[in-house]
């Protein structure tokens, strides 16, 4: 893992991503509008799926980290599950919403 400590550039981007998918669902959660709200956890969505894309470089270039790599992308996996989950609930909330404009967008996911 010493050289993955001294790749400043992943390292620090990976932390980064991995803080701003907190930080969009904190502050998505404080929102009060339903659309602000989806912003936010949209993306924190994005970042989550950065973070599982930095995950294969570590892999690929770090071999000593690989299998902390898969073990982080699939955490990493889980928590962007979690906020589809999220965003569904509250494209849930929205008014004048049908169940059939709710099934189209769950199975364009």
């Amino acid at each position: 893992m010493p050289d993955m400590a001294r790749d400043f550039g992943v390292s620090g981007q990976i932390q980064r991503a991995s803080v701003s998918v907190m930080s969009n669902v904190a502050e998505g959660f404080e929102r009060s509008h339903l659309q602000e709200k989806l912003q936010f956890y949209n993306v924190a969505r994005s970042s989550s799926g950065e973070v599982r894309s930095l995950t294969y470089v570590i892999e690929d270039n770090f071999p000593v980290c690989a299998e902390t790599a898969v073990q982080l992308r699939e955490q990493t996996a889980s928590t962007g599950r979690l906020v589809t989950g999220l965003i569904q609930s509250t494209e849930r909330r929205r008014p004048g919403k049908t169940i059939s404009q709710l099934l189209s967008f769950v199975c364009q996911l």
